[in-house]
């Protein structure tokens, strides 16, 4: 079975989930074992010494890796952690030595990145996949690509506010959905809209959901409204993180302080907050 390769996402501790959207354009999900690594370097006695402390609680191996750019292979504890548990490990580590006696790696490394770099695999990418597992067909070096096949809708909502911002307390309106020039407005009760909401988005099949403010906003307080109307929203083509709370940090650049919101992330379907991302902005989805 062929496709492409539309999306990844954890499905489990140890479990990651590939969304590939298939030639003749059914969307099927392939479910692999694999947990997130991080690396540990230090002294052989010391590396011992703590591979013996934590392999009751995590799975590890002792590894050659290269420490530092072009650096011969050296000896390094591999430790096999839960999704999301990366920094709070290598914190425990680095607090069991003191911060003197290791150093810690691919911390920072976002684990579904890891997770391509693994299998060399990238977004869109042509597969083949099968009982045995998955072929890539195509390059991440090549420069002319179809993305033909990949579904976009454009997602925006009204609601009743009683202030210049928007609030979660505000009742839902409607819900205006675009998608081939095609308008489609959703309005009523509150828990119909939601409901017709999720119809019409598996109903169009969309891959791709596009917002202006969907990470700062939009997505929480569509899950908040629905959340109070007893409606189990899914966007995505699996449940949605529960996040009725956006998450934001702020950079100083240039000059300025910019505030900048964690994405909302969907499975099975890619969200992309237009005001929320730089690379859209300067690009689209090309």
């Amino acid at each position: 079975m062929r496709g492409y390769l539309l999306d990844v996402s954890p499905s489990d501790r140890d479990e990651v989930t590939l969304w590939i959207k298939c030639l003749d354009g059914r969307v099927v999900s392939h479910r692999i074992k694999w947990m997130p690594r991080i690396y540990v370097h230090g002294s052989l006695e010391n590396l011992v010494k703590l591979g013996r402390l934590i392999s009751q609680r995590y799975l590890i191996d002792f590894v050659e890796r290269s420490v530092k750019p072009r650096s011969p292979l050296e000896m390094v504890l591999e430790i096999k952690v839960p999704f999301g548990n990366k920094k709070r490990v290598a914190n425990q580590i680095l607090d069991l030595g003191n911060h003197q006696l290791f150093h810690v790696y691919n911390v920072d490394l976002p684990s579904m990145q890891e997770f391509l770099y693994r299998y060399e695999l990238h977004p869109t990418a042509l597969i083949d996949l099968s009982d045995n597992g998955f072929e890539i067909l195509d390059s991440v070096e090549d420069i002319d690509y179809d993305l033909s096949w990949i579904k976009t809708a454009y997602l925006d909502a009204k609601m009743e506010t009683s202030s210049i911002a928007p609030r979660f307390s505000d009742r839902l309106k409607e819900v205006i959905i675009e998608m081939d020039s095609e308008r489609i407005i959703l309005d009523g009760a509150e828990d119909g809209i939601l409901q017709d909401l999720m119809k019409t988005l598996d109903d169009l099949d969309v891959d791709v959901i596009i917002t202006d403010g969907g990470d700062s906003f939009l997505l929480s307080y569509l899950h908040y409204r629905a959340h109070m109307n007893r409606v189990r929203l899914r966007l995505g083509r699996a449940d949605d993180p529960r996040n009725f709370k956006p998450s934001s940090s702020t950079y100083f650049s240039y000059g300025k302080v910019y505030c900048r919101f964690k994405g909302f992330k969907l499975r099975g379907r890619i969200h992309i907050d237009s005001s929320n991302s730089m690379l859209y902005r300067e690009t689209g989805l090309d």
